[in-house]
């Protein structure tokens, strides 16, 4: 298994299915309340135009998405999906139930540079009415074997509690995740040329997709959009490894 960081690409809608109040172009954002929500059931698709940029992961981050539904990524030259580059159908999504909005992730073996993007989603039945999607990436991931043993999970509950009179008076907020993670033996090379590039590019505004293990049975509760939310650090092992050490949070 490993672990995933990807930045999304931007892309403006080309064509789909969409409330007016709830358009595909909110799901380009990192605001947690800005959704994508189809206009019912049928026919549920989103043709994207993307800057042509290599991409190699496809991800639907925080859906109403259920297991037993199926996602259709393709990637094309053309609006009209002529000339596929890529074509492939996934489950909506493997193992536990999340305890948020699932992620749907297609970590293509190859790269390919798409001006266009299409999303076909079959869910037919859902209990909705309609098919909700939070955040769609479409990038170039960066990919380790792994997180080190010894890594912190931590919950942030952005809830403001007040003592007023002897007794708490609470405003309840959004619960986030948040990482303290470390990677090993990152050679120099690919620090330099990848994962720099990626962690300059991020900073601690912009948010990424995050999967510290592509175990689908865990994927579902671990993975996150994030944010650095402090200095990232690349700490010299030898004259040729590196270790990276981030702070994340949960946009």
């Amino acid at each position: 298994m490993a672990t995933i960081f990807c930045t999304p690409q931007a892309f403006t809608m080309s064509a789909g299915s969409q409330q007016a109040t709830a358009t595909i172009s909110n799901a380009g954002t990192d605001h947690p309340a800005q959704v994508w929500r189809s206009n019912g059931l049928a026919g549920v698709f989103a043709t994207l135009q993307t800057a042509g940029k290599t991409i190699d992961t496809l991800a639907l981050m925080g859906t109403n998405i259920r297991s037993t539904d199926t996602v259709r990524f393709r990637g094309s030259n053309s609006a009209d999906m002529s000339a596929l580059l890529f074509d492939t159908t996934v489950q909506g999504w493997t193992g536990a139930a999340p305890a948020r909005g699932a992620t749907t992730l297609l970590a293509m073996a190859n790269s390919y540079a798409p001006a266009f993007v299409r999303i076909d989603i079959s869910s037919s039945g859902n209990p909705d009415g309609y098919v909700e999607v939070q955040r769609i990436v479409i990038g170039k991931r960066v990919q380790t074997d792994g997180i080190n043993i010894g890594c912190d999970h931590m919950f942030e509950d952005s809830s403001i509690n007040e003592e007023i009179n002897g007794y708490t008076v609470s405003d309840a907020l959004r619960m986030r995740d948040s990482w303290k993670v470390t990677m090993n033996n990152i050679k120099e090379t690919d620090y330099w040329t990848t994962w720099y590039s990626f962690l300059r590019g991020v900073g601690s505004t912009a948010g990424f997709l995050f999967v510290p293990d592509t175990d689908p049975t865990l994927m579902q509760n671990q993975t996150i959009l994030a944010r650095v939310s402090s200095s990232a650090k690349g700490n010299y092992q030898s004259g040729e490894l590196i270790a990276i050490d981030l702070n994340l949070k949960q946009v």
